[in-house]
């Protein structure tokens, strides 16, 4: 090697990335077929193994992601609104309420999940531009 490129590399700054933290908003069906087995004859429902995942997820990146929760569909809104509320906001340390809530809830429906709704939303949305 030259002794000027030597001398380059001697000098060079280190470089570092800058620490990102991350967001995850966990959106989850809870349209009453959750209630059924992913597979005839098993034994949990998929229901039961999304709350699984989830306990999964949050203990594996606790402390690294902040989490969030959203459930569809919801209860309340009209056609073409889905605006029912946050369940557990998206922040720091919220592991433990999002694996509370969904184990606390069951899914009731309504249990028809109407592709209409994300269709129309998606037509009537600010992204939407006919063309």
């Amino acid at each position: 090697m030259r002794p000027s490129a030597l001398l380059l590399l001697l000098m060079a700054t280190p470089a570092w990335a800058d620490d990102c933290h991350s967001q995850i908003m966990i959106v989850l069906d809870r349209s009453c077929s959750m209630n059924m087995p992913p597979k005839p004859g098993g034994t949990q429902t998929k229901w039961e193994l999304a709350g699984l995942a989830l306990q999964k997820i949050t203990t594996d990146y606790s402390g690294k992601l902040d989490f969030g929760l959203i459930m569809f569909p919801d209860q309340t809104g009209g056609n073409c609104l889905q605006d029912g509320p946050i369940y557990v906001n998206l922040a720091p340390g919220q592991e433990a309420n999002v694996v509370m809530k969904v184990m606390s809830t069951m899914p009731t429906g309504p249990c028809v999940t109407d592709i209409a709704t994300p269709r129309c939303v998606s037509r009537e949305g600010p992204s939407f531009s006919p063309g």
